[in-house]
C-alpha cells in the first residue's frame, strides 16, 4: 500500500506498509497407519493334548475403520509489515485463527470399561486456536556502528470443541471447551 499515491501524500511518515492475509488447509497424516484394515497379531498361545507341544494363537488386534480419513487444518492468517520514520522503526502485526476437524479420536469414553470393547479411532474432534503475535524493532546508525533492536509478544490460545468424554456431574470436569491438556481438578475452598 505504501507505493500508492494516496499512501505518499497522506502517511510519508510510514515508509514501507504491506497488508497480507492467507488462507489453507492441509491434512495431517501422521497417525497409525492401515487403521482401515483389519490386522491380527500372535498371542501367547496355549498347550494342546501333551503339555511339551505349544502352539500361538492368531487374534485379531484391532477394529478397523473403512470411513477413515485425515484430519483437515484450515488456517486463517493476516497481518501487516511496516517500516517508519526513515525505516528507523519497525511494526508488524499477524492475527491467526486455525480449526483441526475430523481428528482422530477413539470413543471409548462413551462406552463403559467394562464391557471389554474397544473401539477403532473415528474422524471425530475439534480443536480451534487462535492467536496474534507483535514485532517491535528499532535500526539506527551511531557513526560507522549499525544496530538494531527487536522485541516480540506473542499469545496464543486453543480450545476442544468437539472431544468424546463421558456425562459428568461437574462442569469443572468436562474437557470440551478447556485447551489442550488442561488439568482437571477438583474446586477447593481454603478457611482459616
Amino acid at each position: 500500500m505504501s507505493s500508492e499515491n494516496f499512501w505518499k501524500d497522506n502517511f510519508s511518515f510510514i515508509d514501507y506498509f504491506k497488508l497480507r492475509a492467507s488462507w489453507g488447509q492441509m491434512g495431517n497424516d501422521a497417525v497409525d497407519a492401515f487403521q482401515y484394515l483389519t490386522s491380527y497379531g500372535f498371542s501367547q498361545g496355549m498347550t494342546f493334548g501333551d503339555t511339551r507341544s505349544y502352539s500361538s494363537s492368531l487374534l485379531q488386534s484391532g477394529s478397523p475403520n473403512p470411513d477413515i480419513t485425515w484430519e483437515v487444518a484450515t488456517v486463517y492468517n493476516g497481518g501487516f509489515e511496516s517500516y517508519w520514520f526513515n525505516n528507523k522503526l519497525q511494526l508488524d502485526f499477524d492475527y491467526f485463527y486455525q480449526r483441526r476437524e475430523d481428528i482422530l479420536v477413539t470413543r471409548n469414553a462413551s462406552v463403559p470399561a467394562f464391557t471389554g470393547i474397544s473401539l477403532p479411532d473415528e474422524n471425530f474432534g475439534i480443536v480451534e486456536s487462535k492467536g496474534f503475535e507483535l514485532v517491535l524493532g528499532y535500526n539506527d546508525m551511531a557513526g560507522d556502528f549499525a544496530y538494531s533492536i527487536n522485541g516480540n509478544i506473542a499469545f496464543a490460545r486453543n480450545k476442544i470443541i468437539e472431544y468424546d468424554e463421558p456425562e459428568r456431574n461437574v462442569p469443572w470436569q468436562v474437557r470440551t471447551g478447556h485447551p489442550i491438556g488442561a488439568t482437571l481438578l477438583y474446586k477447593a475452598y481454603r478457611s482459616f
